[in-house]
């Protein structure tokens, strides 16, 4: 009697989940936050539901029935004491690993982020944290032992890097603001094409669009006393027709503002799962433009002057395009009229 007795007060005893059982672990994902943590909240959500312990209940009481029902009717029976003691056993496992939850520390080694789930069953716990330890230690020392920057895992991992620059030079509409890139674009159509003619001026088409790693530098050898484009701005919108010297020192000068590409890069940002609102996420983000720079143009850049060259590079394409539309519709325009 009194073995029985303590066998199902240690039975009570361990029905009640202590939260100094409950264990943590630090998960370290490469750019796969948002899955990772979606991933550990579902499961802390479906453990936490008092459905799922109804369900345990039914399951272990129909279990320990049908296991004393097969014993007498094989006729190996069993002591109370020994029937007990693996019920206590189960409960145990139970309580320690399942019904006691811990904390997983969710760790983004390409995004910088970090995340909190709470919740996680001590098995999981146990179990995520083991395999992912393996997997940190094999990405680690493959990280160690490349010595290009950009190829390592922590930079590019799952397509991020590409991700980064699709986003970066893809811009859904103008990349500061409209009277700028008007400037910009009437600096191209007005001043280039002088420029790329005449030995004076130091730059041609090889240069501009096969040679050059300094776009400013070719733009600012398009600029000269004896040509004039217009140069728009919030106050002056109809725009005011300056040299090209002027015009370029006007666009130079803006585009040393370090202010000019907050929205953009906001929204490349954004667009390639950055959460815009953390301070340590934007920092990580535009320390990658920047490094895209070293590894497209072979110099180092930070993230202003990697988006500066952008954002001239874009639009040169997006004037040669317009000016290629305009060739097309005159030449469609005389064929309808000779016909």
């Amino acid at each position: 009697m009194r073995r029985l007795l303590r066998l199902f007060a240690a039975l009570a005893a361990l029905m009640l989940a202590s939260p100094a059982l409950a264990v943590e672990t630090s998960f370290h994902t490469y750019d796969g936050f948002a899955e990772t943590v979606d991933a550990f909240r579902l499961v802390s959500m479906i453990f936490g539901d008092p459905r799922y312990e109804t369900l345990v209940m039914i399951v272990a009481t129909v279990g320990i029935g049908l296991g004393a029902i097969i014993a007498s009717v094989r006729g190996t029976g069993m002591g109370l004491v020994a029937f007990g003691f693996q019920i206590l056993v189960g409960v145990g496992l139970f309580v320690g690993l399942i019904a006691t939850t811990g904390t997983v520390h969710v760790y983004d080694r390409v995004r910088n982020a970090y995340q909190p789930v709470g919740g996680v069953p001590n098995l999981l716990v146990l179990v995520a944290g083991a395999t992912n330890m393996i997997e940190r230690a094999m990405v680690e020392t493959i990280d160690d032992n490349t010595l290009d920057t950009n190829a390592k895992i922590e930079f590019g991992a799952g397509g991020h890097s590409f991700d980064l620059f699709l986003n970066a030079v893809s811009p859904r509409g103008p990349m500061t603001d409209v009277f700028l890139d008007a400037t910009i674009k009437d600096y191209v159509r007005q001043c280039y094409p002088v420029a790329r003619v005449s030995p004076a001026y130091g730059v041609d088409d090889d240069q501009l669009f096969r040679t050059t790693t300094d776009l400013p530098a070719s733009f600012a050898a398009m600029a000269g006393p004896a040509t004039f484009s217009t140069v728009y701005t919030r106050a002056d919108k109809g725009g005011t027709t300056v040299s090209c010297s002027d015009a370029w020192a006007h666009i130079s000068d803006r585009l040393s503002d370090p202010a000019l590409f907050d929205n953009y890069t906001s929204q490349i940002c954004a667009r390639t799962g950055y959460d815009t609102g953390n301070a340590q996420q934007m920092t990580r983000c535009r320390q990658q433009l920047g490094e895209m720079g070293q590894m497209m143009l072979g110099r180092p850049l930070g993230a202003q002057a990697f988006l500066t060259h952008i954002l001239l590079g874009n639009t040169v394409g997006d004037v040669l395009f317009e000016d290629s539309s305009s060739i097309t519709a005159s030449s469609a325009a005389s064929s309808r009229v000779c016909a």
